[in-house]
Order: C-alpha cells, then sequence, then structure tokens
C-alpha cells in the first residue's frame, strides 16, 4: 500500500510524493565524497541521533550505505561532497551472496537536488581559457 508524503522545512513543502513498503526518508551529510563504480555511485551519509537533554552529549551517529544507478548516480557524484546536507528517498535491501550479507539502501530520488555546477566567469570557481597556451 503506497502513501502520500509531505515534507515541510521552514514552513515550506519541498516534497511531495507516494511512497511505497520498505522505502525511507534519509536526512544528513555526505561522509567522504560519493565514488563511482562500474555500474553506480556509492556513498554513506551521516544521520545525526540528537542530543541528550540532560547531559548535552551528542548521541553516535548513524551510517547509511547508499547506491544510487544511473543519472541520479552522475548526478550525486557531480554535485556532492563529503559533508554536503542531503536527502534522500530509498529503498532498503538486504542480499546474501557466498555466506556474505550486503545491505544499505538503493537511493530512488534526492529531494532538492543541488543545482548543476555554474560554469561562468560569474562563478568563483570559473577557470578561464584565456591562459592555456595552445
Amino acid at each position: 500500500m503506497a502513501k502520500t508524503i509531505k515534507i515541510f522545512e521552514d514552513d515550506k513543502k519541498i516534497y511531495e510524493g507516494i511512497l511505497s513498503v520498505n522505502t525511507v526518508i534519509l536526512k544528513g551529510q555526505m561522509y567522504k565524497n560519493p565514488r563511482q563504480t562500474e555500474k553506480s555511485t556509492q556513498f554513506t551519509i551521516k544521520i545525526s541521533n540528537g542530543k541528550n537533554q540532560t547531559t548535552g552529549q551528542w548521541y553516535k551517529s548513524t551510517y547509511a550505505d547508499c547506491t544510487a544507478f544511473g543519472t541520479l548516480g552522475e548526478q550525486i557524484l557531480e554535485r556532492y561532497i563529503d559533508k554536503d546536507d542531503i536527502w534522500v528517498i530509498a529503498k532498503f535491501y538486504c542480499n546474501t551472496k557466498n555466506s556474505k550479507t550486503y545491505k544499505g539502501f538503493n537511493v530512488k530520488e534526492v529531494i532538492n537536488i543541488k543545482e548543476e555546477p555554474s560554469i561562468s566567469p560569474d562563478n568563483d570557481n570559473y577557470i578561464g581559457d584565456e591562459d592555456i597556451p595552445f
């Protein structure tokens, strides 16, 4: 059974969609830079578990191993680096092969995906070709 979900941030709706069984929303920070494999982009999201209200100490974070395929994987690889905030919609998987268990999340969508980097003289990251000697 699928349900419609709405996500708000600062009283502004940032996502509305239908989620099915075993689908999760993960919000956290990229832990290290994403890695490209032969068929996918793999990355880890560091998820905060909050603070102890009495002591003020942070609880130990949870780390979620994620995999994205195709165009979505390429966009994540190009647009995200270590410590960037990210929200994903993903499905949990757990597979056993040769007595080893593999588990993680297959990313289906990134909520509010970062814009493609601008390549223009107005961008601080722009490297012009005026000084190239050929």
